[in-house]
Formats: C-alpha cells, sequence, structure tokens
C-alpha cells in the first residue's frame, strides 16, 4: 500500500490521532509543501497558517448548512435562529428533559435498536 501511495501524482498525507500526527506524506506532498518538514508533527504545527481554518471547519460547514436549511424555508439565518432559540425555550425548561439529558451524560443511554 505504501509503495501504490507513494507513486501518485496527486498530493498524499496520512494523519493519526486525535492531534492528527503526519505519519506519511508521499513525494508530490512534499512539492506542494514546500518541503516543509512534516512527518511526526501534528498537522496545526506543520501548517500553522491553516490551524485556526482546520479547527473552525466543522462549526462553519454546520452553520452554513443550517444558513441553506432555513433559507429553503424562506428565512434569513438570523431569524432562523431567533425562532429556533424562542422553540427551544419550552423544552429546556421542562423537567424530564433535564432528567433525560442527565441520564444521557452519566452514561444511561439507551440501546440502539438492532436489526433481526
Amino acid at each position: 500500500m505504501r509503495e501504490l501511495l507513494t507513486s501518485l501524482p496527486a498530493a498524499v498525507a496520512y494523519l493519526s490521532g486525535p492531534d492528527l500526527i503526519i505519519d506519511f506524506a508521499n513525494e508530490a506532498c512534499f512539492r506542494l509543501t514546500g518541503d516543509r518538514d512534516l512527518l511526526g508533527r501534528p498537522l496545526a504545527e506543520a501548517f500553522p497558517e491553516l490551524a485556526d481554518r482546520i479547527a473552525g471547519y466543522p462549526q462553519s460547514s454546520l452553520l452554513a448548512d443550517r444558513a441553506a436549511t432555513l433559507e429553503t424555508w424562506g428565512l434569513s439565518l438570523d431569524a432562523g435562529l431567533y425562532m429556533e432559540a424562542g422553540l427551544c425555550r419550552p423544552t429546556l425548561s421542562d423537567p424530564e428533559m433535564w432528567e433525560g439529558l442527565n441520564n444521557f451524560v452519566a452514561g444511561n443511554r439507551p440501546q440502539a435498536p438492532r436489526s433481526a
């Protein structure tokens, strides 16, 4: 597998663990990144200029998805989030909801349905 990845003309890197350690990068990746010292370094350390963008990606992507969904209902993002906040207030004041959340956090989660 390593031989195949090494021979690819496209840049390829393998990242591992929660810190996204760069364990492998092919020659195309090194050429693309200006021959930086990549191997064995966390992605955020190897590419500090990208760290903030990478860290913010999930949130910005989720926000863009939410905005697109709200637009289908003719709502701006601000108007939709305001409406959602109003709808959540009664739910958050419900004691049964808090009991369920506390059970979930404590690890008392319902079992997933199993297929036959």
